[in-house]
């Protein structure tokens, strides 16, 4: 049996960090990635970290927009189900194998991916499904302008 104490922990640590966080403008993350890549999710292996259940995303890199490097990319995200036990994280990024996704990516521990959910980005026939179906050559075009680019 696993700690409960340990996963409570660690909710009340990420609703801390997430709580009342207002809108973040969509150029701060694009100034604050250490890498902005689009990619596809190939696997997601998720695994004991301790106490808690975590995945492990592989993302193999198509574009750089910010950073560089085209090897699979390994993104360890909080939460996932191994067996008949899941553990859900609010605000953790969703991903799905074979998904393409827009990426804003720091070094961190925890969670990789700037902004949590709102640093993933789907794309879906050309087009960014959480920037209302904006097309995919408008947002690069943003970030690229963002970057001073």
């Amino acid at each position: 049996m696993r700690n409960p104490l340990a996963l409570v922990a660690v909710f009340v640590v990420l609703s801390e960090v997430q709580a009342g966080s207002p809108e973040v403008p969509f150029h701060f993350f694009a100034r604050s990635a250490e890498r902005i890549v689009e990619g596809r999710v190939l696997a997601l292996e998720p695994r004991w970290q301790g106490e808690l259940i975590v995945t492990d995303v592989v993302v193999l890199p198509e574009k750089n927009l910010h950073g560089a490097g085209f090897a699979p990319i390994t993104l360890t995200i909080p939460g996932g189900s191994l067996g008949t036990t899941t553990l859900h994280v609010s605000k953790a990024p969703d991903f799905a194998v074979g998904q393409d996704v827009l990426l804003f990516l720091r070094a961190n521990q925890w969670c990789p991916v700037l902004g949590w959910e709102r640093g993933k980005l789907t794309i879906e026939n050309g087009r960014v499904r959480e920037l209302g179906g904006l097309p995919l050559a408008e947002v690069e075009k943003d970030i690229l302008a963002a970057l001073g680019r």
